[in-house]
């Protein structure tokens, strides 16, 4: 089986450098967030200064902007997926945090998932493997658990600064659930017959290693590891014979977590792996 993996595109349709191939593998973030983006660096500026401080981007640009901007956003994302979806090989994807599902539950124009409703409607091609298993085929399928793009329970100080008691204690009850959920898929595939290999397809690469340090001047978590926790935990467990990951623009490569192999793809349209 011949993949091509590609990074996170933001809006870009990737160049594919190879001229054969079974299918592709995408980690998410289709559509654009650079306008968004600072906004977003702001809030968390002031959440590290006011654990009470309850803005959120949308608020700071003005709802009105905003609707225009996911939308924008939007269309860029899907002119990328059609094209993904006409190379005529399936594409297996998980959303990115930059593909508005369930952004917001205090604006309504947020709350909805638009990586199914929208940006994934109609196509044949492209395989949505988010929080399911996906066949590939009689010796291969994939896991895929999309959308984390921080450490999913606080790993720094001034993340558990941000935290009240309350609200710490209720992001680890999503985490526990979450993290459930996914044992449960991945403990699915052990029983009876089914002997397929896992490739592990993760939004974000796992946490604490070299591949999730951040290096962005700009960003107020320069320096840090910021990778995923649940997708550290369920390569130790189950320990899938490759991850591919993103998210973290700054570390194309691969490295090892015990005998799983990590990728993270990278960012950009020019970036390719070839996994054979």
């Amino acid at each position: 089986m011949r993949f091509v993996i590609i990074g996170d595109l933001h809006g870009v349709k990737p160049n594919i450098y190879y001229q054969t191939y079974d299918a592709i593998i995408a980690p998410g973030d289709f559509c654009s967030s650079d306008k968004i983006r600072d906004y977003m660096f702001q809030v968390i500026e002031e959440r590290k200064k006011d654990k009470k401080y309850d803005k959120e981007w949308y608020d700071l640009v003005g709802k009105r902007r905003a609707r225009k901007l996911v939308k924008e956003s939007l269309e860029i994302g899907r002119e990328v997926l059609e094209y993904l979806d006409s190379l005529g090989v399936p594409v297996y994807v998980v959303p990115g945090n930059a593909d508005w599902v369930y952004e917001s539950k205090e604006w309504k124009f947020l709350d909805k998932n638009y990586f199914e409703d929208f940006l994934m409607k109609g196509l044949k091609n492209v395989v949505n493997c988010h929080e399911k298993f996906v066949p590939v085929n009689d010796e291969l399928g994939i896991v895929g658990y999309g959308l984390s793009s921080y450490p999913e329970l606080p790993q720094h100080t001034e993340d558990m600064a941000m935290l009240t008691p309350e609200k710490f204690e209720k992001k680890e009850k999503e985490y526990n659930e979450k993290k459930e959920m996914m044992c449960e898929i991945f403990r699915e595939r052990r029983k009876g017959k089914e002997k397929r290999r896992i490739i592990f397809l993760s939004h974000n690469v796992p946490f604490n290693t070299p591949l999730d340090i951040i290096r962005n001047k700009k960003s107020p978590r320069d320096g840090q590891h910021y990778g995923s926790i649940l997708a550290r935990e369920l390569i130790e467990i189950y320990k899938p014979i490759i991850c591919v990951a993103g998210h973290m623009h700054e570390h194309f490569g691969a490295c090892k977590i015990g005998k799983t192999t990590v990728i993270n793809s990278g960012f950009g349209k020019n970036v390719n792996v070839w996994l054979e």
